[in-house]
């Protein structure tokens, strides 16, 4: 599906998360995060710089698809647009 348009590509993604089915993701999902100490949250990331007007990932695409099929919302954390020079990389 890369280097689709986006209206090909989200057309494309959300019948392949719709044909997987919100129980088998929960289920892989689940299985993610066993491993985590009971109650902490687990975090869905992308590289994909979302801080430039006009910018999307398939991290949002299926936030908006979660959210929609389920009700549970899939927050953006740090995700907005700066008019001006770009801050300088940081992981931490």
């Amino acid at each position: 599906m890369l280097g689709k348009p986006f209206d090909v590509y989200k057309d494309l993604y959300l019948r392949h998360l719709a044909g997987a089915g919100v129980a088998a993701i929960r289920t892989e999902l689940a299985g993610i995060a066993a491993p985590l100490e009971p109650g902490r949250p687990l975090v869905l990331l992308c590289f994909d710089r979302l801080d430039r007007e006009g910018v999307w990932c398939h991290r949002t695409l299926f936030a908006a698809w979660w959210h929609e099929v389920t009700g549970q919302e899939v927050p953006e954390f740090g995700a907005t647009y700066v008019d001006g020079p770009e801050p300088p990389l940081s992981l931490f």
